[in-house]
């Protein structure tokens, strides 16, 4: 098994298709020795080069795992419990409402979760506002399925 992640950071759009292509290629060879686990992030232009080899390939989508976003959600309540004990907030907030939004936005990704609970945790900052500027974040649509996460790090900047 050949491992290979990160085929979204190679900078030239083009040279990852071709890349994959090639890989598509030999594996459709039954007598091709080697599998691959290929990771990147959900690209539109690396999912439809994949697509031409579906026959070969067995795509998994970790943002659909059900285990990925009980994990962050765990992981948010716990967080936003302790960021409530600490500022002395209403133990209920953010709410259940709030924090599915924010499942939601991180698309099975828990950095962006991450990210959410240092942001809104600084202890330099009010946690309510930190939070209402996240939950505002509305980044262009059919970007990229990281917009929200990309917009979250500008909003930082």
């Amino acid at each position: 098994v050949i491992i290979i992640d990160g085929v979204d950071e190679c900078t030239d759009e083009k040279l990852q298709q071709r890349f994959l292509k090639i890989i598509g290629d030999a594996v459709k060879d039954s007598s091709f020795p080697f599998r691959f686990l290929i990771c990147s992030r959900p690209e539109a232009h690396i999912e439809d080069t994949l697509d031409k080899f579906k026959a070969f390939i067995l795509p998994i989508d970790l943002a659909k795992l059900d285990d990925a976003n009980r994990d962050i959600e765990k992981y948010l309540v716990d967080q936003f419990s302790s960021i409530a004990s600490n500022r002395d907030l209403d133990l209920s907030w953010p709410g259940r409402e709030v924090t599915q939004d924010i499942i939601y936005k991180s698309s099975g990704n828990f950095i962006f979760a991450y990210v959410v609970i240092k942001v809104v945790g600084d202890e330099d900052s009010m946690p309510e506002d930190q939070l209402a500027i996240i939950l505002n974040l509305k980044p262009p649509e059919g970007v990229s399925p990281f917009a929200v996460l990309d917009e979250l790090y500008l909003e930082i900047l």
